[in-house]
């Protein structure tokens, strides 16, 4: 694999003069072992700025605090075939149960490993919804396991999601895989919800998510795409603010009828029913 990071070189013209790229930052590379490595290089990236951090890290660890990115900030965390559990969760008053609260304006890449939720001992803060999402991210050949998740007291209690988003563009490639918690009735809850938040700051962005034409991977728990108006549910979504698009992979317990899955499936590719009763698409 290469990875390259590139500036303006001071002989670059564009048609005015030399200072197009003006004010274009490399991004800090900072490599992480333990949760408090990780909380350290992230920490910056939860307030509203210019700031691009790649966090590689190097081992698997476990009971790390969520991360928060704010408006304007960058964030790629290269998991490098490791595993990530998160114990402690971020999120706005009271609802502190986000493994990752991505905000409007961010940027965030996550790939290449394992990211889930643990078994938390604070119940104020255990991980409900394992990324909540507002920014421009992508989710490449990673795995996002809430399995782990537990349901005591506390604003954890009840419904889980593996994926919440509800602004900003997801795309989800390549080898990744979404468990979602089961619940005590053994059946599954939540691996994904694209909800269009029309009260609120998100109504003119709104929300899409895409399983591009790489994706092979397996999404195990249930789908839910709708608006969310005047406090009331709106589903299908009349407005075309919260959009799901999928072009592969195999998605099991979705809560989905046929028809109602095929809803998601682009013109030009196939759904085929597997005998467990679920979905796989390919071109």
């Amino acid at each position: 694999t290469i990875t390259v990071y590139a500036t303006q070189d001071t002989v670059e013209f564009d048609s005015f003069d030399d200072k197009y790229d003006e004010g274009a930052t490399l991004p800090e590379i900072r490599t992480v072992t333990d949760a408090a490595t990780i909380a350290d290089s992230v920490a910056d990236l939860a307030t509203a700025g210019n700031k691009n951090v790649v966090v590689s890290v190097a081992q698997d660890m476990n009971n790390t605090a969520g991360i928060k990115t704010a408006k304007g900030n960058t964030l790629t965390m290269d998991l490098n075939g490791k595993s990530v559990g998160v114990s402690y969760g971020q999120g706005s008053t009271n609802t502190t149960t986000n493994g990752m609260q991505l905000l409007q304006g961010s940027t965030v890449t996550l790939k290449n490993g394992t990211y889930k939720a643990n078994h938390g001992n604070d119940a104020y803060h255990n991980i409900a919804i394992l990324i909540q999402n507002y920014s421009n991210l992508t989710i490449e050949n990673c795995t996002l396991d809430m399995s782990e998740a537990n349901d005591t007291a506390g604003n954890s209690k009840g419904t889980s999601y593996a994926l919440s988003t509800n602004c900003g563009k997801v795309v989800i490639k390549g080898d990744t895989n979404i468990t979602a918690r089961t619940d005590h009735n053994g059946n599954k809850e939540y691996a994904l919800d694209v909800m269009h938040w029309e009260n609120t700051g998100y109504e003119d962005e709104g929300t899409s998510v895409t399983f591009d034409e790489t994706m092979t991977g397996t999404v195990n728990g249930k789908i839910d795409v709708y608006c969310y108006r005047n406090s009331t549910v709106v589903k299908p979504v009349d407005d075309g603010g919260a959009t799901l698009t999928i072009m592969g992979g195999t998605f099991v317990n979705s809560g989905l009828t046929l028809e109602q899955f095929k809803a998601f499936v682009p013109t030009g590719y196939t759904v085929t029913t597997n005998t467990d009763g679920s979905f796989t698409v390919s071109k």
